[in-house]
């Protein structure tokens, strides 16, 4: 399955300025949340070449583009000034990218941003096999259970353990979603979002998820943290600083 990772990375953060080029640690130093998504996704490309799969990364950041080293073999796409609000729906970044590569037509496209430094190449490999082995599925997602009270929550039917249920909205949409004393749901994160390009492609809706498809396959991330804040940023350093010291099993 030939897969377009496309890698994003918005500057115009409002709750945390720049927040793709804040500092954490990796290999006994520091580097851009950025280029963590970067080294994931190359180290994915590079143990599974039988994937034929290539990337891109998407930003309306420039500098950025100054900065990616050549041996990361990663196409750089601008992100037109269109798209690069924070309501700005991800499935027209995704066509953007799509359309901005033209010679290639990939099978599959993944979302990988760049502010969820706790994606893995494991991981990334987790989510492409499952989506390789279940034609059924339109597309891959990761979930997570949920600690807190998410905007968009979502359940399955099935076992979690199973990895073959169907997410669902928890709750109807036209309702009010910050709403206290949830039982307990799975959430996307979106650390990995990975959807057959058809399917993306043919997508005009500007509701969140609904270019996922009909049958949305998911795989559990507990390790997810999403860096939208500064107290988020902390967490993050925190966690991979414990990870680094115990050689990254955890």
């Amino acid at each position: 399955m030939k897969t377009l990772f496309v890698i994003c990375a918005r500057k115009g953060s409002k709750r945390l300025k720049g927040k793709h080029r804040k500092a954490l640690p990796t290999h006994g130093s520091f580097a851009p949340m950025w280029k963590f998504a970067c080294d994931e996704v190359i180290g994915y490309l590079r143990q599974n070449r039988r994937n034929r799969g290539w990337a891109v990364f998407s930003s309306d950041d420039r500098k950025i583009r100054l900065r990616i080293p050549w041996a990361y073999c990663i196409v750089w796409v601008d992100r037109p000034k269109d798209l690069c609000s924070d309501e700005t729906p991800i499935h027209k970044v995704l066509q953007s990218a799509v359309k901005e590569t033209g010679l290639y037509a990939p099978d599959a496209v993944a979302f990988i941003p760049a502010n969820v430094p706790t994606v893995t190449a494991k991981l990334i490999n987790k989510c492409v096999r499952h989506l390789e082995r279940n034609q059924k599925f339109s597309s891959v997602i990761t979930v997570r259970t949920m600690r807190d009270h998410p905007e968009w929550a979502w359940k399955s039917p099935e076992s979690p353990e199973s990895f073959g249920g169907v997410l669902v909205p928890a709750f109807d949409r036209t309702t009010e979603y910050r709403i206290q004393g949830l039982p307990t749901r799975y959430v996307a994160t979106g650390s990995v979002s990975i959807v057959r390009t058809p399917v993306l492609m043919s997508c005009n809706s500007a509701a969140a998820f609904d270019y996922l498809g009909s049958n949305i396959g998911f795989v559990l991330d507990e390790d997810a943290i999403e860096v939208h804040d500064k107290r988020d940023l902390e967490l993050a350093r925190a966690y991979l600083a414990y990870r680094e010291r115990n050689g990254n099993k955890t």
